[in-house]
């Protein structure tokens, strides 16, 4: 069964949330990545 991922704005992220990134997607700089797989990354 697939459930869809909730979008929770980002200014109610907090320490410790666990979030699902997906190609494309801006993200803090304060990240700790669990897992990934062909990661790439790109400076503004």
């Amino acid at each position: 069964m697939d459930e869809e991922l909730p979008e929770i704005p980002r200014n109610e992220l907090v320490p410790g949330d666990v979030v699902h990134v997906e190609a494309e997607d801006r993200i803090p700089v304060d990240v700790h990545f669990i897992e990934s797989f062909d990661l790439r990354t790109s400076s503004p």
